[in-house]
């Protein structure tokens, strides 16, 4: 099994046709009015690919969020097999959505989402919590 892509968004679902809706998504940077901030669930969108050979294989995926200089928390694994194929000799895929719990950042800097697979890191989507400046008089908006 190996992770085809996987990006954050601050909003993703699926429709009933099977259609991805992501909004906001492969952000590198959030801004925030202040610290500490209590911000609203994230979301993590990823495809896994499965080889034919893994028809019976069940993987353990689990999503977990970390300062990068802090203690990396448990993670709750989720089990995730590949779906059954009419062709079995075909590489399967499965679109997953892993939504955080609403979590309280007290401090600016870096911090990663890591994907971990059967207890193992598989990749770590990396961002950063800066706090927003204080406005110019006179009304300007800045997007630097």
């Amino acid at each position: 099994m190996k992770i085809r892509y996987a990006f954050l968004a601050k909003n993703a679902s699926f429709t009933d046709g099977g259609g991805l809706i992501v909004v906001d998504a492969d952000f590198d940077l959030l801004t925030v009015p202040k610290l500490p901030h209590c911000a609203e669930p994230l979301h993590v969108v990823m495809r896994l690919d499965f080889d034919p050979t893994e028809v019976a294989a069940e993987h353990l995926i689990g999503v977990r969020l970390r300062p990068h200089d802090g203690e990396a928390p448990e993670v709750v694994p989720y089990p995730v097999a590949p779906p059954r194929s009419e062709a079995a000799k075909k590489t399967a895929s499965v679109r997953l959505i892993s939504t955080t719990e609403e979590t309280t950042f007290t401090q600016a800097g870096r911090y990663y989402c890591d994907v971990v697979v059967d207890g193992e890191v598989q990749t770590s989507l990396r961002f950063e919590i800066r706090v927003q400046a204080e406005p110019p008089a006179g009304g300007w908006t800045v997007l630097e």
